[in-house]
């Protein structure tokens, strides 16, 4: 799957006032495939967008949980 075509993923993650009191995260993911892969399925990218958003979701729980760790 992703490691067979990709050599490297780079994601930047940046938090973004909401207005509301919360905050809305925008990601930029650049795919660095190896020679002979000219892109990734999109059923495979949004496997890896799902994956991300499951990690940002635990994060988020984590730091709600314990709070003190975040200060």
């Amino acid at each position: 799957m992703f490691g067979e075509k990709m050599e490297a993923l780079e994601s930047e993650k940046w938090f973004v006032d909401s207005g509301d009191g919360g905050c809305l995260i925008k990601w930029k993911t650049r795919h660095h495939l190896k020679p002979g892969h000219t892109h990734v399925p999109e059923e495979e990218s949004k496997s890896l967008k799902e994956l991300s958003v499951t990690f940002l979701a635990a994060t988020e729980a984590y730091l709600v949980a314990h709070p003190h760790v975040s200060t």
